[in-house]
């Protein structure tokens, strides 16, 4: 068979290179081909034309890298597709700004080249290995605010984090008060109306004087002046005990009877 065939030239007579060999295949009667008669076929792709001008479908250039795709062709703009439109042996080329091996089309920040497809992630805020979520995977805990710095934390106010405790947070949880630094459950209970160790009691265990009777001002019009305060008697006192301004002196203590002089006449309370 001659080494050109031409698809519109005359059939060809197939002659064996072995002794009672038989031909087959399109175009191919007995041994016979015919040009013609074959159709489409592999050697086609390069097939030679006897005519002046190329046939339809055919051209005198090879260097198509994808033949099925006429968007791909050496002369084609490169564009961030993962194909290599302009045949040039290379994909995606000048779309890699951060030199991370992955171009913009697939890398979900291609201006820092530790964020791509299947980086590590870590407590940032960024989508490090670009699967649209922020920080996952990562073990978040959940922390406190301590506004008075008491080291006692409100259960109220809380921020949770994957790299620690922000500043003005504590994993504590157990502040009553967190706008007075004498409130916590560390703190000792002292008579002011308040929980001052946090156990949900006011002022426990400690002996609170009862009302005072008379007027709650008492004035003294005159140096030498004295005035007596009667104070309700405390349920379970062994004692009597009292603290008074530096310029008022207790006369006598009978009962739960105070005579006091108040040394100006200034009124006290």
């Amino acid at each position: 068979m001659p080494a050109q065939v031409c698809e519109n030239g005359a059939s060809i007579t197939l002659v064996p290179t072995v002794a009672g060999g038989t031909f087959s295949g399109p175009g191919v009667s007995g041994n016979s081909f015919d040009p013609a008669l074959a159709g489409p076929m592999e050697m086609r792709c390069c097939i030679l034309s006897c005519e002046a001008s190329a046939p339809a479908g055919y051209s005198a250039d090879a260097t198509d890298c994808d033949d099925t795709n006429p968007s791909v062709n050496p002369g084609a703009t490169e564009l961030c597709n993962s194909i290599d439109d302009n045949c040039n042996g290379s994909t995606d080329e000048g779309f890699d700004v951060d030199n991370d091996a992955f171009t913009s089309c697939g890398d979900c920040n291609d201006n820092d080249n530790t964020v791509y497809p299947g980086a590590t992630e870590v407590c940032n805020g960024v989508d490090d290995d670009c699967n649209l979520l922020v920080d996952d995977g990562l073990t978040f805990i959940t922390y406190y605010a301590d506004v008075d710095g008491d080291t006692y934390g409100d259960v109220s106010s809380t921020v949770s984090t994957c790299n620690g405790a922000p500043a003005g947070y504590v994993s504590d949880i157990t502040d009553c008060d967190d706008n007075n630094a004498a409130v916590n459950p560390a703190a000792t209970e002292i008579c002011n109306l308040l929980d001052d160790d946090c156990d949900g009691l006011t002022d426990e265990n400690i002996l609170v004087a009862g009302p005072i009777s008379g007027p709650a001002v008492q004035c003294v019009a005159v140096v030498t002046g004295s005035a007596t305060f009667s104070i309700a008697p405390v349920p379970g006192a062994s004692s009597n005990s009292g603290l008074f301004l530096p310029d008022m002196n207790i006369l006598s203590w009978t009962g739960t009877n105070f005579n006091i002089r108040i040394l100006d006449s200034i009124c006290r309370s």
